[in-house]
């Protein structure tokens, strides 16, 4: 996502707010029980297409660092999942993904790195809480998006 894109983002949706270092906060507890009831069984979310893992990472000072387009993602992706109202899942989860690409190029679990890191402390409270992935690769040119399900899964 590119900072005019993220602009119109904020531009579009008023009730986000920027803070200081950009990164979306947890919801109070009493605020996640209460989605929790209401979103129990499953939440689908639309976001924008996630970079590749090869955009995710740069090396500087021998050191891997993260790209400031995928900070950018994390933060956009943060911003919409809570603007869904999406509280945390607390127990086992199972995910749908299907990504839809702009181009006929790329894998399929490139960009799912970015996508579930960005969702991570948000949607679930830890991505050890994912024990089971299905991901579908879709070409929408017009409309490059990933959609992603998450399941409560019980066993």
């Amino acid at each position: 996502m590119t900072d005019a894109e993220l602009r119109k983002l904020l531009y579009a949706n008023p009730e986000l707010t920027v803070i200081e270092d950009n990164a979306p906060r947890p919801m109070p507890v009493a605020a996640q029980e209460a989605l929790q009831r209401l979103n129990r069984v499953a939440v689908t979310l639309t976001l924008p297409y996630p970079p590749s893992v090869n955009a995710m990472y740069r090396i500087a000072r021998n050191r891997l660092i993260l790209t400031d387009a995928a900070k950018t993602y994390k933060i956009a992706a943060g911003w919409e999942a809570q603007r869904a109202g999406i509280a945390p899942f607390t127990g086992s989860i199972a995910l749908y993904v299907h990504l839809y690409r702009g181009h006929k190029r790329g894998d399929s679990d490139g960009p799912l790195k970015v996508l579930l890191d960005s969702l991570n402390g948000i949607a679930y409270n830890d991505d050890d809480q994912i024990i089971e992935i299905h991901v579908w690769r879709h070409d929408d040119k017009q409309n490059p998006r990933a959609e992603i399900e998450i399941r409560e899964v019980t066993a």
